[in-house]
């Protein structure tokens, strides 16, 4: 029972912070005469955004900071929001293979993204945050102790399994559509996030 309670609200915290700023981003102003490139270059930008792990930039990305405004009610804190974006995007990479225009107002384009392997990580960060909790029970009732100490392992196994080159690549299919002058994702899903994760929402239910 402590080990669900202990994780599970931060995982699912996590994920849901991730998505929102996923919404956000996605919402990028075209005016070329292109749609394909046009399309092809709004993505980048915002990937080239979440790659920074910079919770400013990303939340700026589509004109609007509501993201970052928001990082307490989802991380718990600013510098919380921060320490995870670090922690699940310092080491993401892209690499936009190609794109097809379906019309004007449609793009499907083809993206590698590479991250840490989560599949890898998840599984040591769980025991470690399980060992910790179990060596300092007076922690254990501290949301924002625990909180706290759950960004610093998971940040600390993720660069570690990056030093270990343990990397994972997925290649999506993203559906761009152009709705009143901006670009936003078309039936985005899970697999998409979870690309850009390495695997972490996989990772989190085999747990």
């Amino acid at each position: 029972m402590m080990q669900k309670k202990t994780t599970a609200p931060i995982t699912w915290r996590v994920l849901a912070g991730l998505l929102l700023a996923l919404v956000l981003i996605f919402s990028l102003t075209g005016c070329g005469p292109d749609p394909e490139a046009e399309a092809k270059a709004s993505l980048d930008k915002t990937l080239s955004a979440m790659k920074s792990a910079d919770i400013k930039k990303i939340s700026k990305i589509g004109g609007k900071n509501s993201f970052y405004d928001d990082a307490d009610k989802i991380f718990g804190s600013k510098d919380a929001a921060q320490q995870i974006m670090k922690a699940m995007l310092g080491h993401f990479d892209y690499k936009i293979l190609s794109s097809k225009k379906v019309d004007d107002n449609n793009v499907t384009l083809r993206v590698k993204m590479t991250n840490v392997d989560m599949n890898k990580v998840v599984p040591k960060w769980y025991k470690d945050l399980m060992s910790y909790a179990a060596a300092n029970p007076a922690v254990a009732s501290d949301e924002k102790a625990i909180m706290a100490k759950t960004f610093d392992i998971l940040k600390t196994d993720v660069d570690q399994a990056a030093k270990d080159k343990t990397f994972t690549s997925k290649t999506v299919t993203i559906k761009m559509k152009k709705v009143k002058d901006k670009w936003k994702f078309n039936d985005a899903d899970d697999q998409i996030l979870d690309a850009m994760l390495g695997g972490f929402q996989n990772a989190v239910k085999n747990l």
